[in-house]
């Protein structure tokens, strides 16, 4: 960015973000050693470089005015565009396990692809056109859930949940609690 007309007074000083590069270059060297405290140095000059790495990003991005051009030729990379997925797949593999206690039980899904969070279900057995589904949301691929009655049997599905609104459902799982 030195020279560059699009950035004439980068903040932080480019001086600064050089110096800070060379510290850290520095005690990583230093750091082979594998001594605590060269450990720990190398980790504050790391913090120091991405901290003035970070903040000089910001002003490269107020800077460059939405010109893709003017942004490259600060040297930083442009990251891809956003992209809708669309509707989520159908989640995969949802296990049903007995919970730590009695009356709960342990659900797990594998991963979907897009999804930020979960949503989990269940209602009593059987579940027919009329059943009154609980809902659970979780940004894990587990939940335990609790308060069930021990004996009754439950079935559970689960959904990805997307920017798209459309919940598409696991296959449907049941099991007695214990």
């Amino acid at each position: 960015m030195t020279g560059n007309e699009n950035y004439p007074t980068p903040t932080p000083a480019l001086a600064d973000v050089t110096t800070a590069l060379t510290a850290y270059r520095d005690a990583l060297s230093q750091a082979e050693s594998r001594t605590a405290e060269k450990i720990v140095i190398k980790n504050e000059k790391r913090n120091k470089v991405e901290t003035l790495l970070n903040a000089l990003a910001l002003y490269v991005q107020a800077n460059c005015q939405n010109d893709l051009a003017i942004l490259l030729s600060s040297g930083f990379r442009s990251r891809k565009p956003n992209s809708p997925i669309g509707t989520l797949v159908k989640p995969e593999n949802l296990k049903v396990m007995n919970g730590p206690n009695p009356g709960s039980i342990k659900l797990s899904i594998d991963k979907v692809a897009g999804a930020g969070s979960y949503m989990f279900e269940y209602t009593t057995a059987p579940a027919g056109d009329e059943a009154q589904w609980i809902s659970r949301g979780s940004t894990a691929r587990t939940y335990i859930v609790h308060g069930l009655t021990s004996g009754k049997e439950y079935v559970f599905r689960v959904a990805g949940v997307g920017a798209d609104p459309t919940l598409v459902y696991s296959d449907v799982v049941s099991r007695f609690v214990q």
